[in-house]
């Protein structure tokens, strides 16, 4: 079993000035594509020919051709190839989402793309991406990012925007958001900040005052607020962070339960798998068992 590694990106090393990378991909198997891993940007895949399965959010998804693939930022990942598969691959930073953004109030459009807790799929049927002309777009989106003649930053741009617009219209027919408010007086700049500091911090104790003095908002104000933009309490997103980081723990080290639920920030074992259970039904052991099961 592999530990599923943090990739590290640095954009611009290839001389393009957009935090966004294009390439194919291709595998022959039976092997991985790509071993268990995971990363703060966004990705697409659209296969090409062949097919693949994805683990991912706990379990294995069959992926074809003609479809398209959506992996969230911080989502733990692998490909498995069977027999062939080629696919293009599209790696942005959420930043590329949040340029015209002065604040959150369209944080509907973004945000969905990094709360991981969202329930939506991953996959998008080959019918439904053709006839919104996803297969061209991204094709012609690889050239302008391999020849970056002029003005291509734009195209580039232009056409993740196109991308995503078709995804949110997708899960939008097929989840009730309406219960979820993004409108927030904080500024995207401050929540990426604070954000940020959550994910460094994580397995620290981290004061909601602290926080908010972060914001410059009193506690009150900034529980409300951080809300908004985030779908959850202050409290909650802690532990869904922690969850999150104790879940690649699981699926990659023989580290016992004990010594996860610590890494992870958590005082007690006993405390961790309860709220492991809570989020994920099952207890980090038998999760794990049913990950190694699988091969």
């Amino acid at each position: 079993m592999t530990e599923p590694s943090f990739e590290q990106f640095r954009f611009g090393t290839d001389g393009k000035s957009l935090p966004v990378r294009f390439f194919t991909q291709n595998a022959v198997g039976p092997s991985y594509a790509t071993n268990t891993h995971w990363h703060y940007v966004i990705e697409i895949l659209y296969v090409t020919s062949g097919c693949a399965s994805l683990f991912i959010n706990g379990e294995w998804n069959v992926f074809q051709k003609g479809e398209m693939v959506l992996i969230k930022a911080r989502e733990a990942h692998a490909i498995f190839v069977e027999h062939q598969v080629s696919y293009i691959v599209v790696q942005f930073d959420i930043s590329m989402l949040q340029a015209t953004y002065t604040n959150i109030n369209e944080g509907q459009y973004y945000l969905p793309f990094i709360r991981t807790d969202t329930p939506a799929r991953c996959i998008f049927d080959a019918q439904s991406v053709r006839e919104n002309d996803i297969p061209a777009t991204i094709i012609s989106t690889l050239a302008e990012f391999n020849n970056a003649q002029f003005g291509y930053e734009l195209a580039i741009r232009s056409s993740i925007f196109k991308i995503c617009l078709y995804i949110l219209r997708a899960w939008r027919q097929e989840l009730d958001w309406s219960h979820h408010e993004f409108s927030t007086s904080i500024s995207v700049e401050t929540l990426r900040s604070l954000l940020l500091y959550i994910n460094q911090n994580y397995a620290e104790d981290i004061p909601l005052d602290c926080a908010a003095k972060l914001c410059n908002l009193s506690p009150s104000y900034f529980s409300r607020e951080f809300k908004k933009a985030t779908g959850k309490t202050f409290k909650q997103y802690i532990n869904f962070i922690r969850i999150s980081e104790a879940e690649k723990l699981l699926l990659s080290t023989d580290l016992s339960i004990t010594e996860i639920a610590l890494s992870a920030g958590y005082a007690t074992s006993s405390y961790f798998i309860e709220q492991f259970k809570k989020k994920k039904g099952v207890s980090p052991y038998h999760y794990r068992l049913a990950y190694r099961k699988s091969w």
